[in-house]
Order: structure tokens, then sequence, then C-alpha cells
């Protein structure tokens, strides 16, 4: 059945009778936006990185630093992810790259999400060669980290916390 009348009748016959269900539907299609949108930016944090090479850490010591870098950095401790679980043959660095030994740091170092490397120099040494260095900095008796002699604070050129390392690096490295 086609209605008669002009585009003005038409118009006002549609919103005498439809304008509740125009108005419910562009509400529910507004509070799904709403609720998408909080979604995607709940899971978009992007946590301050530190990995810790070939060092096993305690549950206190770890805690102990991602408390006092959360203070350093006006940070809650859940915006701190400081993992210690990757292990590296150091003897042989460019196949555990290759087999999985240092997949975890690589996947994190391409894609900009690793802040700060902390590592014996081999391992800084082939971090270095594959260029995504800022910065290399002994840890050598410092008390803070205290990772070994050896050891060595890495800021990565790929880090989307440049600012915020310096600070760490002014309050707990140098």
């Amino acid at each position: 059945m086609k209605q008669k009348g002009n585009l003005k009748q038409k118009a006002e016959y549609y919103w005498m009778y439809y304008k509740w269900h125009a108005a419910i539907i562009l509400l529910i299609a507004a509070a799904a936006v709403y609720v998408i949108s909080a979604v995607v930016q709940g899971k978009q944090s992007d946590p301050y990185t530190i990995y810790v090479v070939n060092q096993y850490l305690d549950s206190g010591q770890k805690d102990e630093i991602v408390e006092e870098t959360a203070k350093i950095l006006g940070k809650e401790t859940e915006e701190i992810l400081l993992d210690d679980s990757v292990e590296l043959d150091p003897e042989n660095l460019r196949v555990n790259a290759v087999t999985g030994g240092a997949e975890k740091i690589t996947t994190e170092y391409f894609a900009g999400g690793l802040d700060v490397l902390i590592a014996p120099e081999n391992v800084v040494n082939y971090y270095q060669e594959l260029g995504g260095i800022k910065e290399t900095i002994p840890l050598k008796g410092n008390t803070f980290w205290n990772m070994g002699e050896d050891y060595y604070f890495c800021v990565m050129k790929s880090s989307g916390h440049l600012e915020e390392t310096e600070v760490l690096i002014q309050n707990s490295v140098r």
C-alpha cells in the first residue's frame, strides 16, 4: 500500500507514529558504542615493561623493585611489568632468538613494548647489534637493582616511555 501525499506529509506521519521507535533505536546504538569504546579503552593499557635476563628474583626482591619503580615513576604497581622469567644461553644467543629462548624479549622489542632490559654484557651486545638500545649503563655496585657484576641497564629505542625511563635512571641507576 503506497501512502499518498507529499514529502512533508509523509515525514509528519512517520514522526507521529515512529518517533519513539527511532529514539529507542538511537539510544540502543549510543549505548552499544559507549560500551564497546569503554571495553577497547580498558584493554589498551601500556605497562612500563622491564625484562631481567638470566637472573631469578625472589618474590620479595621483585615486589620491592616493582614498588620502588612505581613510586619513582608515580604509577600504580599494576602498571609496572617486571619479568625475570627469560633464560638465555650466553654462549649461543642467535640460536636462542630463533628457537624461542629470546622470543619473548624479541617480540616485545620489535613491538615497542620493551622499555628497559637488564641483562649481562653478551645479551646487551646482541641487542646493540640489532640497533635497538638507546643507552647502556653498567649496574656494577648499584644497590637498587643489585643484579651482579656484569649486568647493564639498557634503555630501548622503541620504548614508549623514554621520559619516564630518564626519571627512573636519575633516581635508581645514577
